[in-house]
């Protein structure tokens, strides 16, 4: 069995290019995990980072209603990797916004959908706030799961280049 930081370091790229694929479909495709679920690049912020120089530079492209492509695509082009995104999903009617980080694939800034709680209690409002972040991470995992499935097959090398298409295109 690795060590947690050998194996850290040498499966330290799936977090970048789960994000970059990620970035790519949400961009590019009418993404729906099932019925329930679908995806979008939020406004605001991607953070490209550029690994191979030291120091290492970070590319934040934010903005008011979406992110600047070209920009992003530009970063692409030029070596980077996806190292933070800003995500809006629609589970079941329902928006969330959050940040994920490659470098553990974990959330940030997760803001939960307003609803019009049932229940008057604080336990109550919190069993649904439970549920909601719940809601988020099992639609997370289901992306991950989906990713993991074509990085491991052979259609592998179409996403490759399909995204690399996306990038290259003026």
């Amino acid at each position: 069995m690795l060590d947690l930081s050998v194996a850290y370091k040498k499966y330290k790229f799936i977090g970048s290019e789960f994000l970059t694929w990620l970035f790519y479909v949400a961009e590019n495709e009418a993404f729906r995990i099932s019925e329930d679920l679908e995806i979008g690049i939020s406004t605001h912020i991607v953070n490209i980072s550029f690994e191979n120089e030291m120091p290492k530079e970070t590319l934040s492209i934010k903005g008011d209603d979406s992110v600047d492509r070209d920009e992003c695509t530009s970063a692409l082009r030029r070596g980077a990797l996806v190292s933070k995104i800003r995500l809006a999903f629609e589970i079941r009617e329902n928006i969330y916004h959050f940040t994920i980080h490659a470098d553990w694939l974990s959330f940030s800034s997760l803001n939960l959908p307003q609803t019009e709680s049932i229940a008057e209690d604080s336990d109550g409002a919190t069993l649904e706030r439970i549920y909601l972040y719940n809601q988020a991470v099992e639609a997370m995992d289901k992306l991950f799961e989906r990713f993991i499935r074509i990085r491991l097959s052979n259609d592998w090398n179409a996403a490759v280049s399909n995204i690399r298409k996306w990038i290259t295109r003026d």
